[in-house]
């Protein structure tokens, strides 16, 4: 798996506790590419510049593509792959603190009305 990351420390931020970058990078195509993170203690956002993948996030499953951006709540079970044909390239962000905490309370909560 090729990838460029760029790390950052809590305490470069403000209020850390609240809001902070923990990680972020480009995963370039690689058919192998995976990740299977239970109980995920950050907050996912990423950006599928090309190719496909497929994503499992508590329970719900869908296949992004090029030009497609999502999140994944912190908290719940985040299990995604390339696409084995066309692998993904994207760009993500890896936040912690208790402002995406927030979100994410309210994101299960409409995770939840809409079963």
């Amino acid at each position: 798996m090729k990838e460029k990351l760029i790390s950052f420390l809590p305490d470069r931020f403000p209020e850390p506790e609240t809001f902070f970058v923990e990680l972020t990078g480009v995963t370039y195509p690689d058919p192998r590419y995976h990740i299977d993170r239970n109980r995920s203690p950050v907050f996912c956002i990423e950006y599928v510049v090309a190719g496909r993948g497929h994503v499992e996030v508590g329970g719900r499953s869908f296949s992004p593509q090029a030009g497609d951006v999502y999140l994944m709540p912190m908290g719940l079970h985040h299990r995604y792959h390339a696409d084995a044909r066309e692998p993904w390239e994207k760009i993500w962000m890896n936040v912690r603190g208790s402002f995406p905490l927030m979100t994410c309370i309210c994101c299960n909560l409409i995770l939840i009305a809409d079963h």
